[in-house]
């Protein structure tokens, strides 16, 4: 078996970036569905347990509010005592991203948005993985024979990993790094088995740039590349995967 570059045009780059946005629009709205039944009666924490240890900065929205103690600015004053509890025990017991992707979630299955962002998601994802079945299933000559695309190799990430330092002034804000997931996310979506290894970068001097290049070498950069193949390939894959640990 040879490892050799076959083709730069697998799949359509119009097609990678859609996917980008299909996997977390997909990814949100499974959030938002399966993280419903948090709401402290049959799953979840108990929210005076919440409470008790010190998570209390929702405490006082738990009470009725009238319009002398300033109603219409509190978001929970015209639910419910049930509904306020839910409300109060999801907002302390899930983080900030939990929060982000389950309010997303909402948003894509709500009637109005369902069609034009869900649905067209779960689209993406099944010309997606036309195309990659396709990549893998036909074959080109080379070196006159044919040669038939077993596995695909890409890097993991768009760039090598950032600096945090001292106070994380160099770590990349959320944006960035739902972009960074643009070689994992196409994979994922197609449902393909994949698997990222560890592998060191050097750089020849007529490549990269002259920073590029400086980092590399003085930090001894090492870079994710991600192996992934057709469905049920996970053994070969896997021996891939091995063979390049070997090599490093």
């Amino acid at each position: 078996a040879t490892i050799q570059a076959i083709s730069t045009d697998v799949v359509s780059e119009k097609m990678i970036e859609a996917s980008l946005s299909a996997y977390y629009v997909v990814a949100c709205a499974e959030a938002s569905s399966n993280l419903s039944r948090y709401d402290g009666v049959e799953f979840g924490a108990d929210l005076e347990d919440l409470l008790s240890h010190g998570k209390d900065s929702f405490g006082s929205q738990l009470k009725p509010t009238n319009e002398e103690d300033g109603a219409s600015n509190n978001p929970f004053s015209n639910l419910t005592e049930l509904e306020r509890r839910f409300s109060a025990l999801r907002s302390i017991g899930f983080g900030g991203e939990v929060t982000r992707r389950v309010l997303c979630g909402t948003s894509v299955l709500s009637s109005d948005r369902f069609h034009t962002h869900f649905e067209a998601a779960t689209k993406v994802r099944a010309v997606l993985a036309r195309e990659f079945n396709a990549a893998f299933q036909k074959s080109e000559a080379a070196a006159g024979s044919e040669v038939r695309v077993d596995l695909m190799l890409v890097p993991t990430a768009l760039s090598v990993a950032p600096d945090l330092g001292l106070d994380g002034s160099q770590a990349l804000d959320p944006t960035e790094m739902l972009a960074n997931d643009v070689m994992t996310v196409p994979i994922s979506l197609a449902g393909l088995p994949s698997i990222s290894v560890s592998v060191d970068v050097s750089l020849a001097d007529e490549e990269g740039t002259k920073a590029e290049r400086d980092i590399i070498r003085s930090t001894g950069t090492t870079v994710g590349l991600q192996v992934f193949g057709p469905k049920l390939s996970e053994e070969k894959v896997l021996l891939a995967a091995s063979v390049l640990e070997e090599d490093e």
